[in-house]
């Protein structure tokens, strides 16, 4: 009787540790997704004939983090789908030489309704997965998934594409975010006073390209894009230290060992 327990504790468990597991892959896959488009539309702008070489890497980079994380979660179509439409589409504009610039906002459309659908279907199963299993750096993660969005946005607002309708945040929209921001890293500290100054060093990253996140006008640069790309990276790694610590990291995630 107590075996029969036992097994049936533990296959709960292990759903609980699978649902943990996924949410982690679900967020990494959101943000990097972001991430990737913004490199993206620096690398290929039209009207920049030396686009910083670091986009470059970091969209490449980006891509195979992204790949990773839909096979760990099991290469779900709904993800797969948009995702090897974006690697196709990616593929496009790195063969495309520079004299054929011209094109490059076409594409980079494609990329952009692209992400929307992989956003959605990221989105719905998040949603799910937090229901069934609450997670205790969910503040984290909805700190790095707002800077990415507001970094998406900054440079797809300066993005020569004709039509952006729906595409980019209202004006009072990315006000708000940036309150958001604001304010959670001020709850961050206080429910991570062990790491505080983890914690404001990314803050200090985010207040140094504050003001050119919310400027309206101006053109898409390498800068803000290095910047917030490693905030966000800084803290979806610290939503995985502090997710193992608490118990919130399952033992079969080859990333706990």
């Amino acid at each position: 009787m107590r075996t029969a327990l036992f097994l049936i504790l533990f296959s709960l468990a292990s759903l609980v540790r699978a649902d943990t597991n996924s949410l982690q892959y679900m967020h990494e896959a959101s943000t990097r997704a972001n991430l990737v488009i913004t490199s993206a539309m620096v690398s290929f702008n039209p009207d920049d004939r030396f686009p910083d070489p670091r986009s470059l890497n970091a969209y490449f980079d980006g891509l195979y983090v992204i790949s990773t994380k839909i096979t760990q979660l099991g290469q779900p179509e709904e993800l797969m789908v948009p995702y090897k439409g974006m690697e196709t589409v990616f593929r496009s504009l790195d063969e495309t030489a520079r004299k054929d610039a011209a094109v490059y906002p076409e594409k980079i459309k494609e990329l952009l309704m692209l992400n929307k659908q992989l956003q959605d279907a990221l989105l719905a199963s998040f949603k799910t997965g937090l229901e069934a299993t609450p997670s205790k750096v969910l503040p984290l993660y909805e700190q790095s998934q707002a800077i990415s969005r507001l970094l998406y946005d900054y440079q797809l607002r300066r993005y020569p594409l004709e039509d952006k309708t729906g595409l980019v945040l209202e004006q009072a929209e990315i006000e708000a975010l940036d309150a958001e921001i604001l304010k959670r890293f001020e709850t961050l500290g206080k429910s991570y006073p062990t790491h505080e100054e983890y914690i404001e060093k990314v803050r200090k990253n985010y207040k140094f390209v504050r003001s050119q996140l919310l400027q309206a006008k101006g053109r898409p640069t390498g800068g803000a894009e290095f910047y917030m790309t490693r905030s966000v990276i800084d803290l979806n790694d610290f939503a995985f230290e502090i997710a193992m610590s608490e118990g919130d990291c399952p033992a079969d995630n080859p990333q706990c060992l």
